[in-house]
């Protein structure tokens, strides 16, 4: 078995910022919502692989500045243009798995990617 995460939405909101020079510029911030897809008839993970499994934000993903806000089944990631390290590599541990931010960046609503074997 294992848990398939499916993006379920994407969006951007830019905002305006100051440099320290004083001109104004832009960036963005990106949010990726994620839903797990528990359904052992078609071979992805049970209830309590999710648990097992839940989203932790590692040192690395601290470090990179990205954002986690985890729900019962799914979770957000947060990254600003400007501040984030979108390459670091292992920002995200499910159950000891680590993923790194391009991994759950990338993906566009409807794709997904698994933890886990067996998929």
């Amino acid at each position: 078995m294992a848990i398939i995460w499916r993006c379920t939405g994407k969006s951007q909101h830019g905002y305006e910022y100051k440099r320290a020079n004083g001109e104004t510029a832009f960036a963005t911030v990106t949010a990726i919502d994620y839903d797990a897809l528990i359904n052992p008839m078609a071979g992805a993970g049970t209830v309590n692989e999710l648990f097992d499994a839940k989203p932790v934000l590692t040192e690395a993903g601290v470090t990179a500045f990205i954002g986690l806000q985890v729900y019962p089944q799914g979770f957000t990631v947060y990254v600003d243009e400007r501040i984030s390290d979108t390459m670091a590599n292992g920002v995200v541990s499910f159950g000891g798995e680590l993923k790194s931010a391009s991994v759950l960046l990338d993906k566009n609503v409807g794709e997904s990617f698994t933890i886990g074997g067996g998929l």
